[in-house]
């Protein structure tokens, strides 16, 4: 009696069993057949597809998503007509899988499936079937290290008033299953409430599509940064079933770090920096390579501010974050200023007053009514500063450097006055050029006004009592102030003594001579009050509102050699004001 065939038992066997690309996937087919069976052959079939999302097309009231879909790979054995006697039987066949293949992936926005069936053809009876799903693992390619870098939301450092955030790493230094290292810091006009960083994919289209995050993985920070740019570590983990970044035909996987500030009232900033997600982790060396990370924030721009300070021959002081130094008579300090609009870069200079009423400043919209100076041709300077002071002569001789008149049109923001400028441009030194430029043009600045200076000429009416006071501040080691004719630091009769021209508009009122009393000297005591009633009674000699003796002269004196009477009662009042046993220098 003839017994009725049956469809035999199939049991599959791949090596190796999570193939790469470019592998020789080997596939064993075991048949176990229970009675006498002919078959036409066993099938083996391997086909992979790509699937992803392009639109969603819209019928009446429903709605439907349409992906476009790739073949990757489709090979096929088949074997010889036999008829399987009772037992086993095996079959083999070797599939080369193509070098390019992408892995196996599934997110919301595509797939990428492999799918291996097998097919016992049994004739006039059903056939058996068994369809498998094949995982093929990523290309085996390693992070490659390239040192780490520095990124932030605004190239030029903190602008306006937003949140600035900087972070360092090496994008290409992460591998699945690893951890991603590196320091973000926050400057921003407000305390930091919330920092989050977070692992993002995203799922790119190669057509016109829209791109589409798929991952997520979010990370918070066991030390917040501060606001003032202090940096904060982190080390992210991104889990080891994840996908790393690939190229496949109609898709392509890229991560990215992100990192997420938020100061309250709506006020947040996003820092994204792109990473190339390796499968295997780099070597040793190469790892080694890149453990060491550029500083970021307060010390990143402590080390800028360092290399600009060296650079310009500048005493930098790193907590306080100042520059300072001098150019000739100008002294200059370099500061970081927090402002509503942002960090800002401010600059100070000082110099010996020039006592010419000097004012150089942005123009507002009142000066409309105002007469400025403006002693040059330049048509942006003078579209953009007023310029005021007591003659126009001695204002032109300030700005005759044509250097001084270019710096300060390029200068996002400056003023000058008598005594000093003041000169400030948006940043905070995050970079080096930046920063650079800044100091150098300020440096420019500082020699130019001290080049100009020496040009200032006296006022028209005391320049023909020039040679005398020339002379006699040699005489007596002072300094002739040209600007305003009037001498500074005279040494008389053991005491030091300034004269000072005061003006009305362009015209000399009155004659100044003055001696600061030290600090220590008690003018309200009964002695005190005595002597300078009995001095203001005979020498018309007062108490200034700064505790100086001053004595005064109308109009303008030729020769200051006629206040010698006068400068004797003042030193004579100075020395018998000062106790015996308190005079110090009056001894």
């Amino acid at each position: 009696m003839r017994r009725v065939r049956s469809r035999p038992g199939l049991t599959v066997f791949l090596s190796p069993k999570r193939p790469l690309p470019g592998d020789r996937l080997e596939v064993r087919a075991v048949l176990d057949s229970r009675s006498v069976t002919p078959i036409k052959g066993v099938e083996m079939r391997l086909v992979g597809a790509e699937r992803r999302y392009s639109h969603t097309r819209a019928n009446g009231t429903t709605s439907s998503r349409v992906y476009k879909t790739l073949t990757l790979v489709d090979l096929s054995s088949r074997t010889e007509p036999r008829e399987l006697s009772v037992g086993s039987h095996e079959y083999r066949t070797v599939f080369e899988l193509p070098k390019q293949l992408p892995p196996t992936h599934s997110d919301a926005a595509g797939s990428i499936r492999y799918h291996l069936a097998v097919r016992v053809v049994i004739p006039w009876w059903p056939d058996r079937h068994e369809q498998y799903e094949l995982a093929v693992a990523p290309a085996p390619w390693r992070a490659s290290p390239a040192g780490g870098r520095v990124f932030a939301t605004h190239p030029d450092g903190p602008t306006g008033g937003d949140i600035y955030i900087e972070a360092t790493l090496d994008p290409n230094a992460v591998s699945v299953g690893g951890t991603l290292r590196g320091a973000v810091a926050v400057t921003s006009p407000k305390p930091v409430k919330d920092m989050k960083m977070f692992l993002v994919a995203t799922n790119e289209a190669r057509f016109q599509a829209p791109p589409a995050e798929v991952r997520r993985f979010e990370f918070t920070l066991q030390k917040p940064p501060s606001a003032g740019g202090q940096g904060s570590d982190f080390a992210l983990a991104l889990p080891a079933d994840q996908s790393p970044s690939f190229d496949a035909g109609l898709m392509r996987l890229r991560w990215h770090l992100e990192a997420r500030a938020d100061i309250g009232w709506g006020r947040n900033a996003t820092l994204s920096v792109p990473l190339v997600v390796a499968p295997l982790p780099a070597t040793d060396a190469a790892a080694g390579a890149s453990r060491h990370l550029p500083p970021v924030g307060r010390e990143r721009r402590a080390k800028v501010w360092a290399h600009v300070a060296s650079r310009h021959q500048l005493a930098n002081d790193v907590d306080s974050e100042t520059m300072t130094g001098s150019i000739g008579d100008v002294a200059l300090r370099i500061a970081l200023e927090q402002r509503g609009d942002g960090l800002f870069s401010v600059a100070t200079l000082t110099w010996p007053d020039l006592e010419i009423g000097l004012t150089i400043r942005e123009k507002r919209w009142a000066d409309a009514l105002s007469k400025s100076l403006a002693p040059i041709a330049d048509e942006a300077f003078k579209s953009r500063f007023f310029v005021g002071g007591r003659e126009a002569a001695q204002a032109a001789a300030l700005l005759s450097n044509g250097a001084l008149v270019r710096d300060l049109i390029a200068m996002p923001e400056a003023a000058i006055e008598d005594d000093g400028a003041l000169l400030a441009a948006q940043g905070g030194g995050h970079r080096l050029d930046n920063l650079d430029a800044f100091v150098g043009s300020v440096r420019a600045i500082a020699a130019a006004a001290g080049e100009a200076m020496s040009r200032i000429p006296l006022p028209r009416a005391a320049q023909a009592a020039a040679p005398a006071w020339v002379a006699f501040a040699k005489r007596h080691q002072g300094r002739l102030v040209t600007g305003s004719l009037s001498l500074r630091g005279l040494s008389w009769e053991g005491f030091t003594l300034d004269v000072s021209t005061e003006w009305d508009d362009d015209r000399p009122s009155r004659t100044r001579v003055h001696h600061q009393l030290p600090s220590e000297i008690d003018l309200t005591s009964d002695t005190a009050r005595r002597l300078l009633a009995d001095a203001g009674k005979a020498h018309a000699i007062t108490r200034g509102g700064q505790g100086e003796l001053v004595w005064f002269r109308d109009g303008l004196v030729g020769d200051p050699a006629e206040l010698a009477a006068g400068m004797n009662e003042l030193a004579a009042l100075a020395k018998r004001i000062a106790p015996a046993d308190r005079r110090g220098p009056y001894r």
